[in-house]
């Protein structure tokens, strides 16, 4: 039988708003998760989660929403973290993220933060500073080792036992994942095809950009 976690009761373990939120949980609890992404030493706000913005793309207004966007007290600095549990994000929504803090906060100091399944996709192809999963979780467990309430012990476990089942599989499908080739119908499949086809357009647009060759790409 199965171990019970009680994310996966909920089917709760593949949100991307989910794992944003223990993010900011983290954050909360106390000031190491700030050491942990070497982040300024300042005392900052409560962080915001899914903080909407609106800019325009193409003439048109489009809303974007930051996972997680914390302020300093003395409004020198603004934190954001972009949380991509479900995909890799491509250059085009980075690169918006930017023009939309720069418009919006012109001489302010923005520091960006990006989670995701594998940082070296991202080697010597973005500003942001990436950290990967495997990151996030040898911090948990930094921080589990310190916890004195059974509760919140649990609590923290769980997320854990079912973050490192998320690694463990895509470690696995990041060696063949053509099995998930043979039924993309299915909901698991179509998750994990998800996130190695947006891994593919990144490293095709930086292939073809040290090419010199501007293309467009849909998956």
């Amino acid at each position: 039988m199965e171990e019970f976690n009680m994310f996966k009761i909920l089917n709760k373990d593949d949100k991307e708003l989910i794992h944003s939120a223990f993010i900011r949980y983290l954050m909360l609890r106390n000031n190491c998760f700030y050491n942990f992404i070497n982040a300024p030493l300042l005392k900052y706000d409560i962080p915001i989660l899914e903080k909407a913005y609106t800019t325009k793309v193409n003439r048109k207004n489009k809303k974007y929403r930051i996972d997680i966007e914390v302020s300093s007290f003395d409004k020198s600095t603004i934190i954001i973290i972009e949380n991509k549990f479900k995909s890799f994000p491509n250059n085009k929504q980075l690169e918006c993220y930017d023009r939309i803090y720069n418009e919006k906060y012109n001489g302010i100091r923005i520091i960006k933060y990006l989670f995701c399944f594998d940082k070296n996709i991202f080697k010597n192809t973005t500003e942001w500073i990436v950290f990967d999963y495997n990151d996030l979780i040898d911090y948990i467990k930094i921080i589990l080792s310190k916890v004195n309430s059974k509760d919140e012990r649990i609590f923290i476990q769980h997320y854990l036992n079912f973050l490192n089942e998320y690694i463990e599989k895509y470690s696995i499908l990041k060696a063949d994942f053509s099995k998930l080739l043979i039924n993309q119908s299915n909901n698991e499949n179509k998750f994990w095809l998800k996130i190695f086809y947006s891994a593919l357009e990144i490293r095709l647009h930086e292939y073809f950009k040290k090419e010199g060759i501007t293309i467009n790409f849909f998956f």
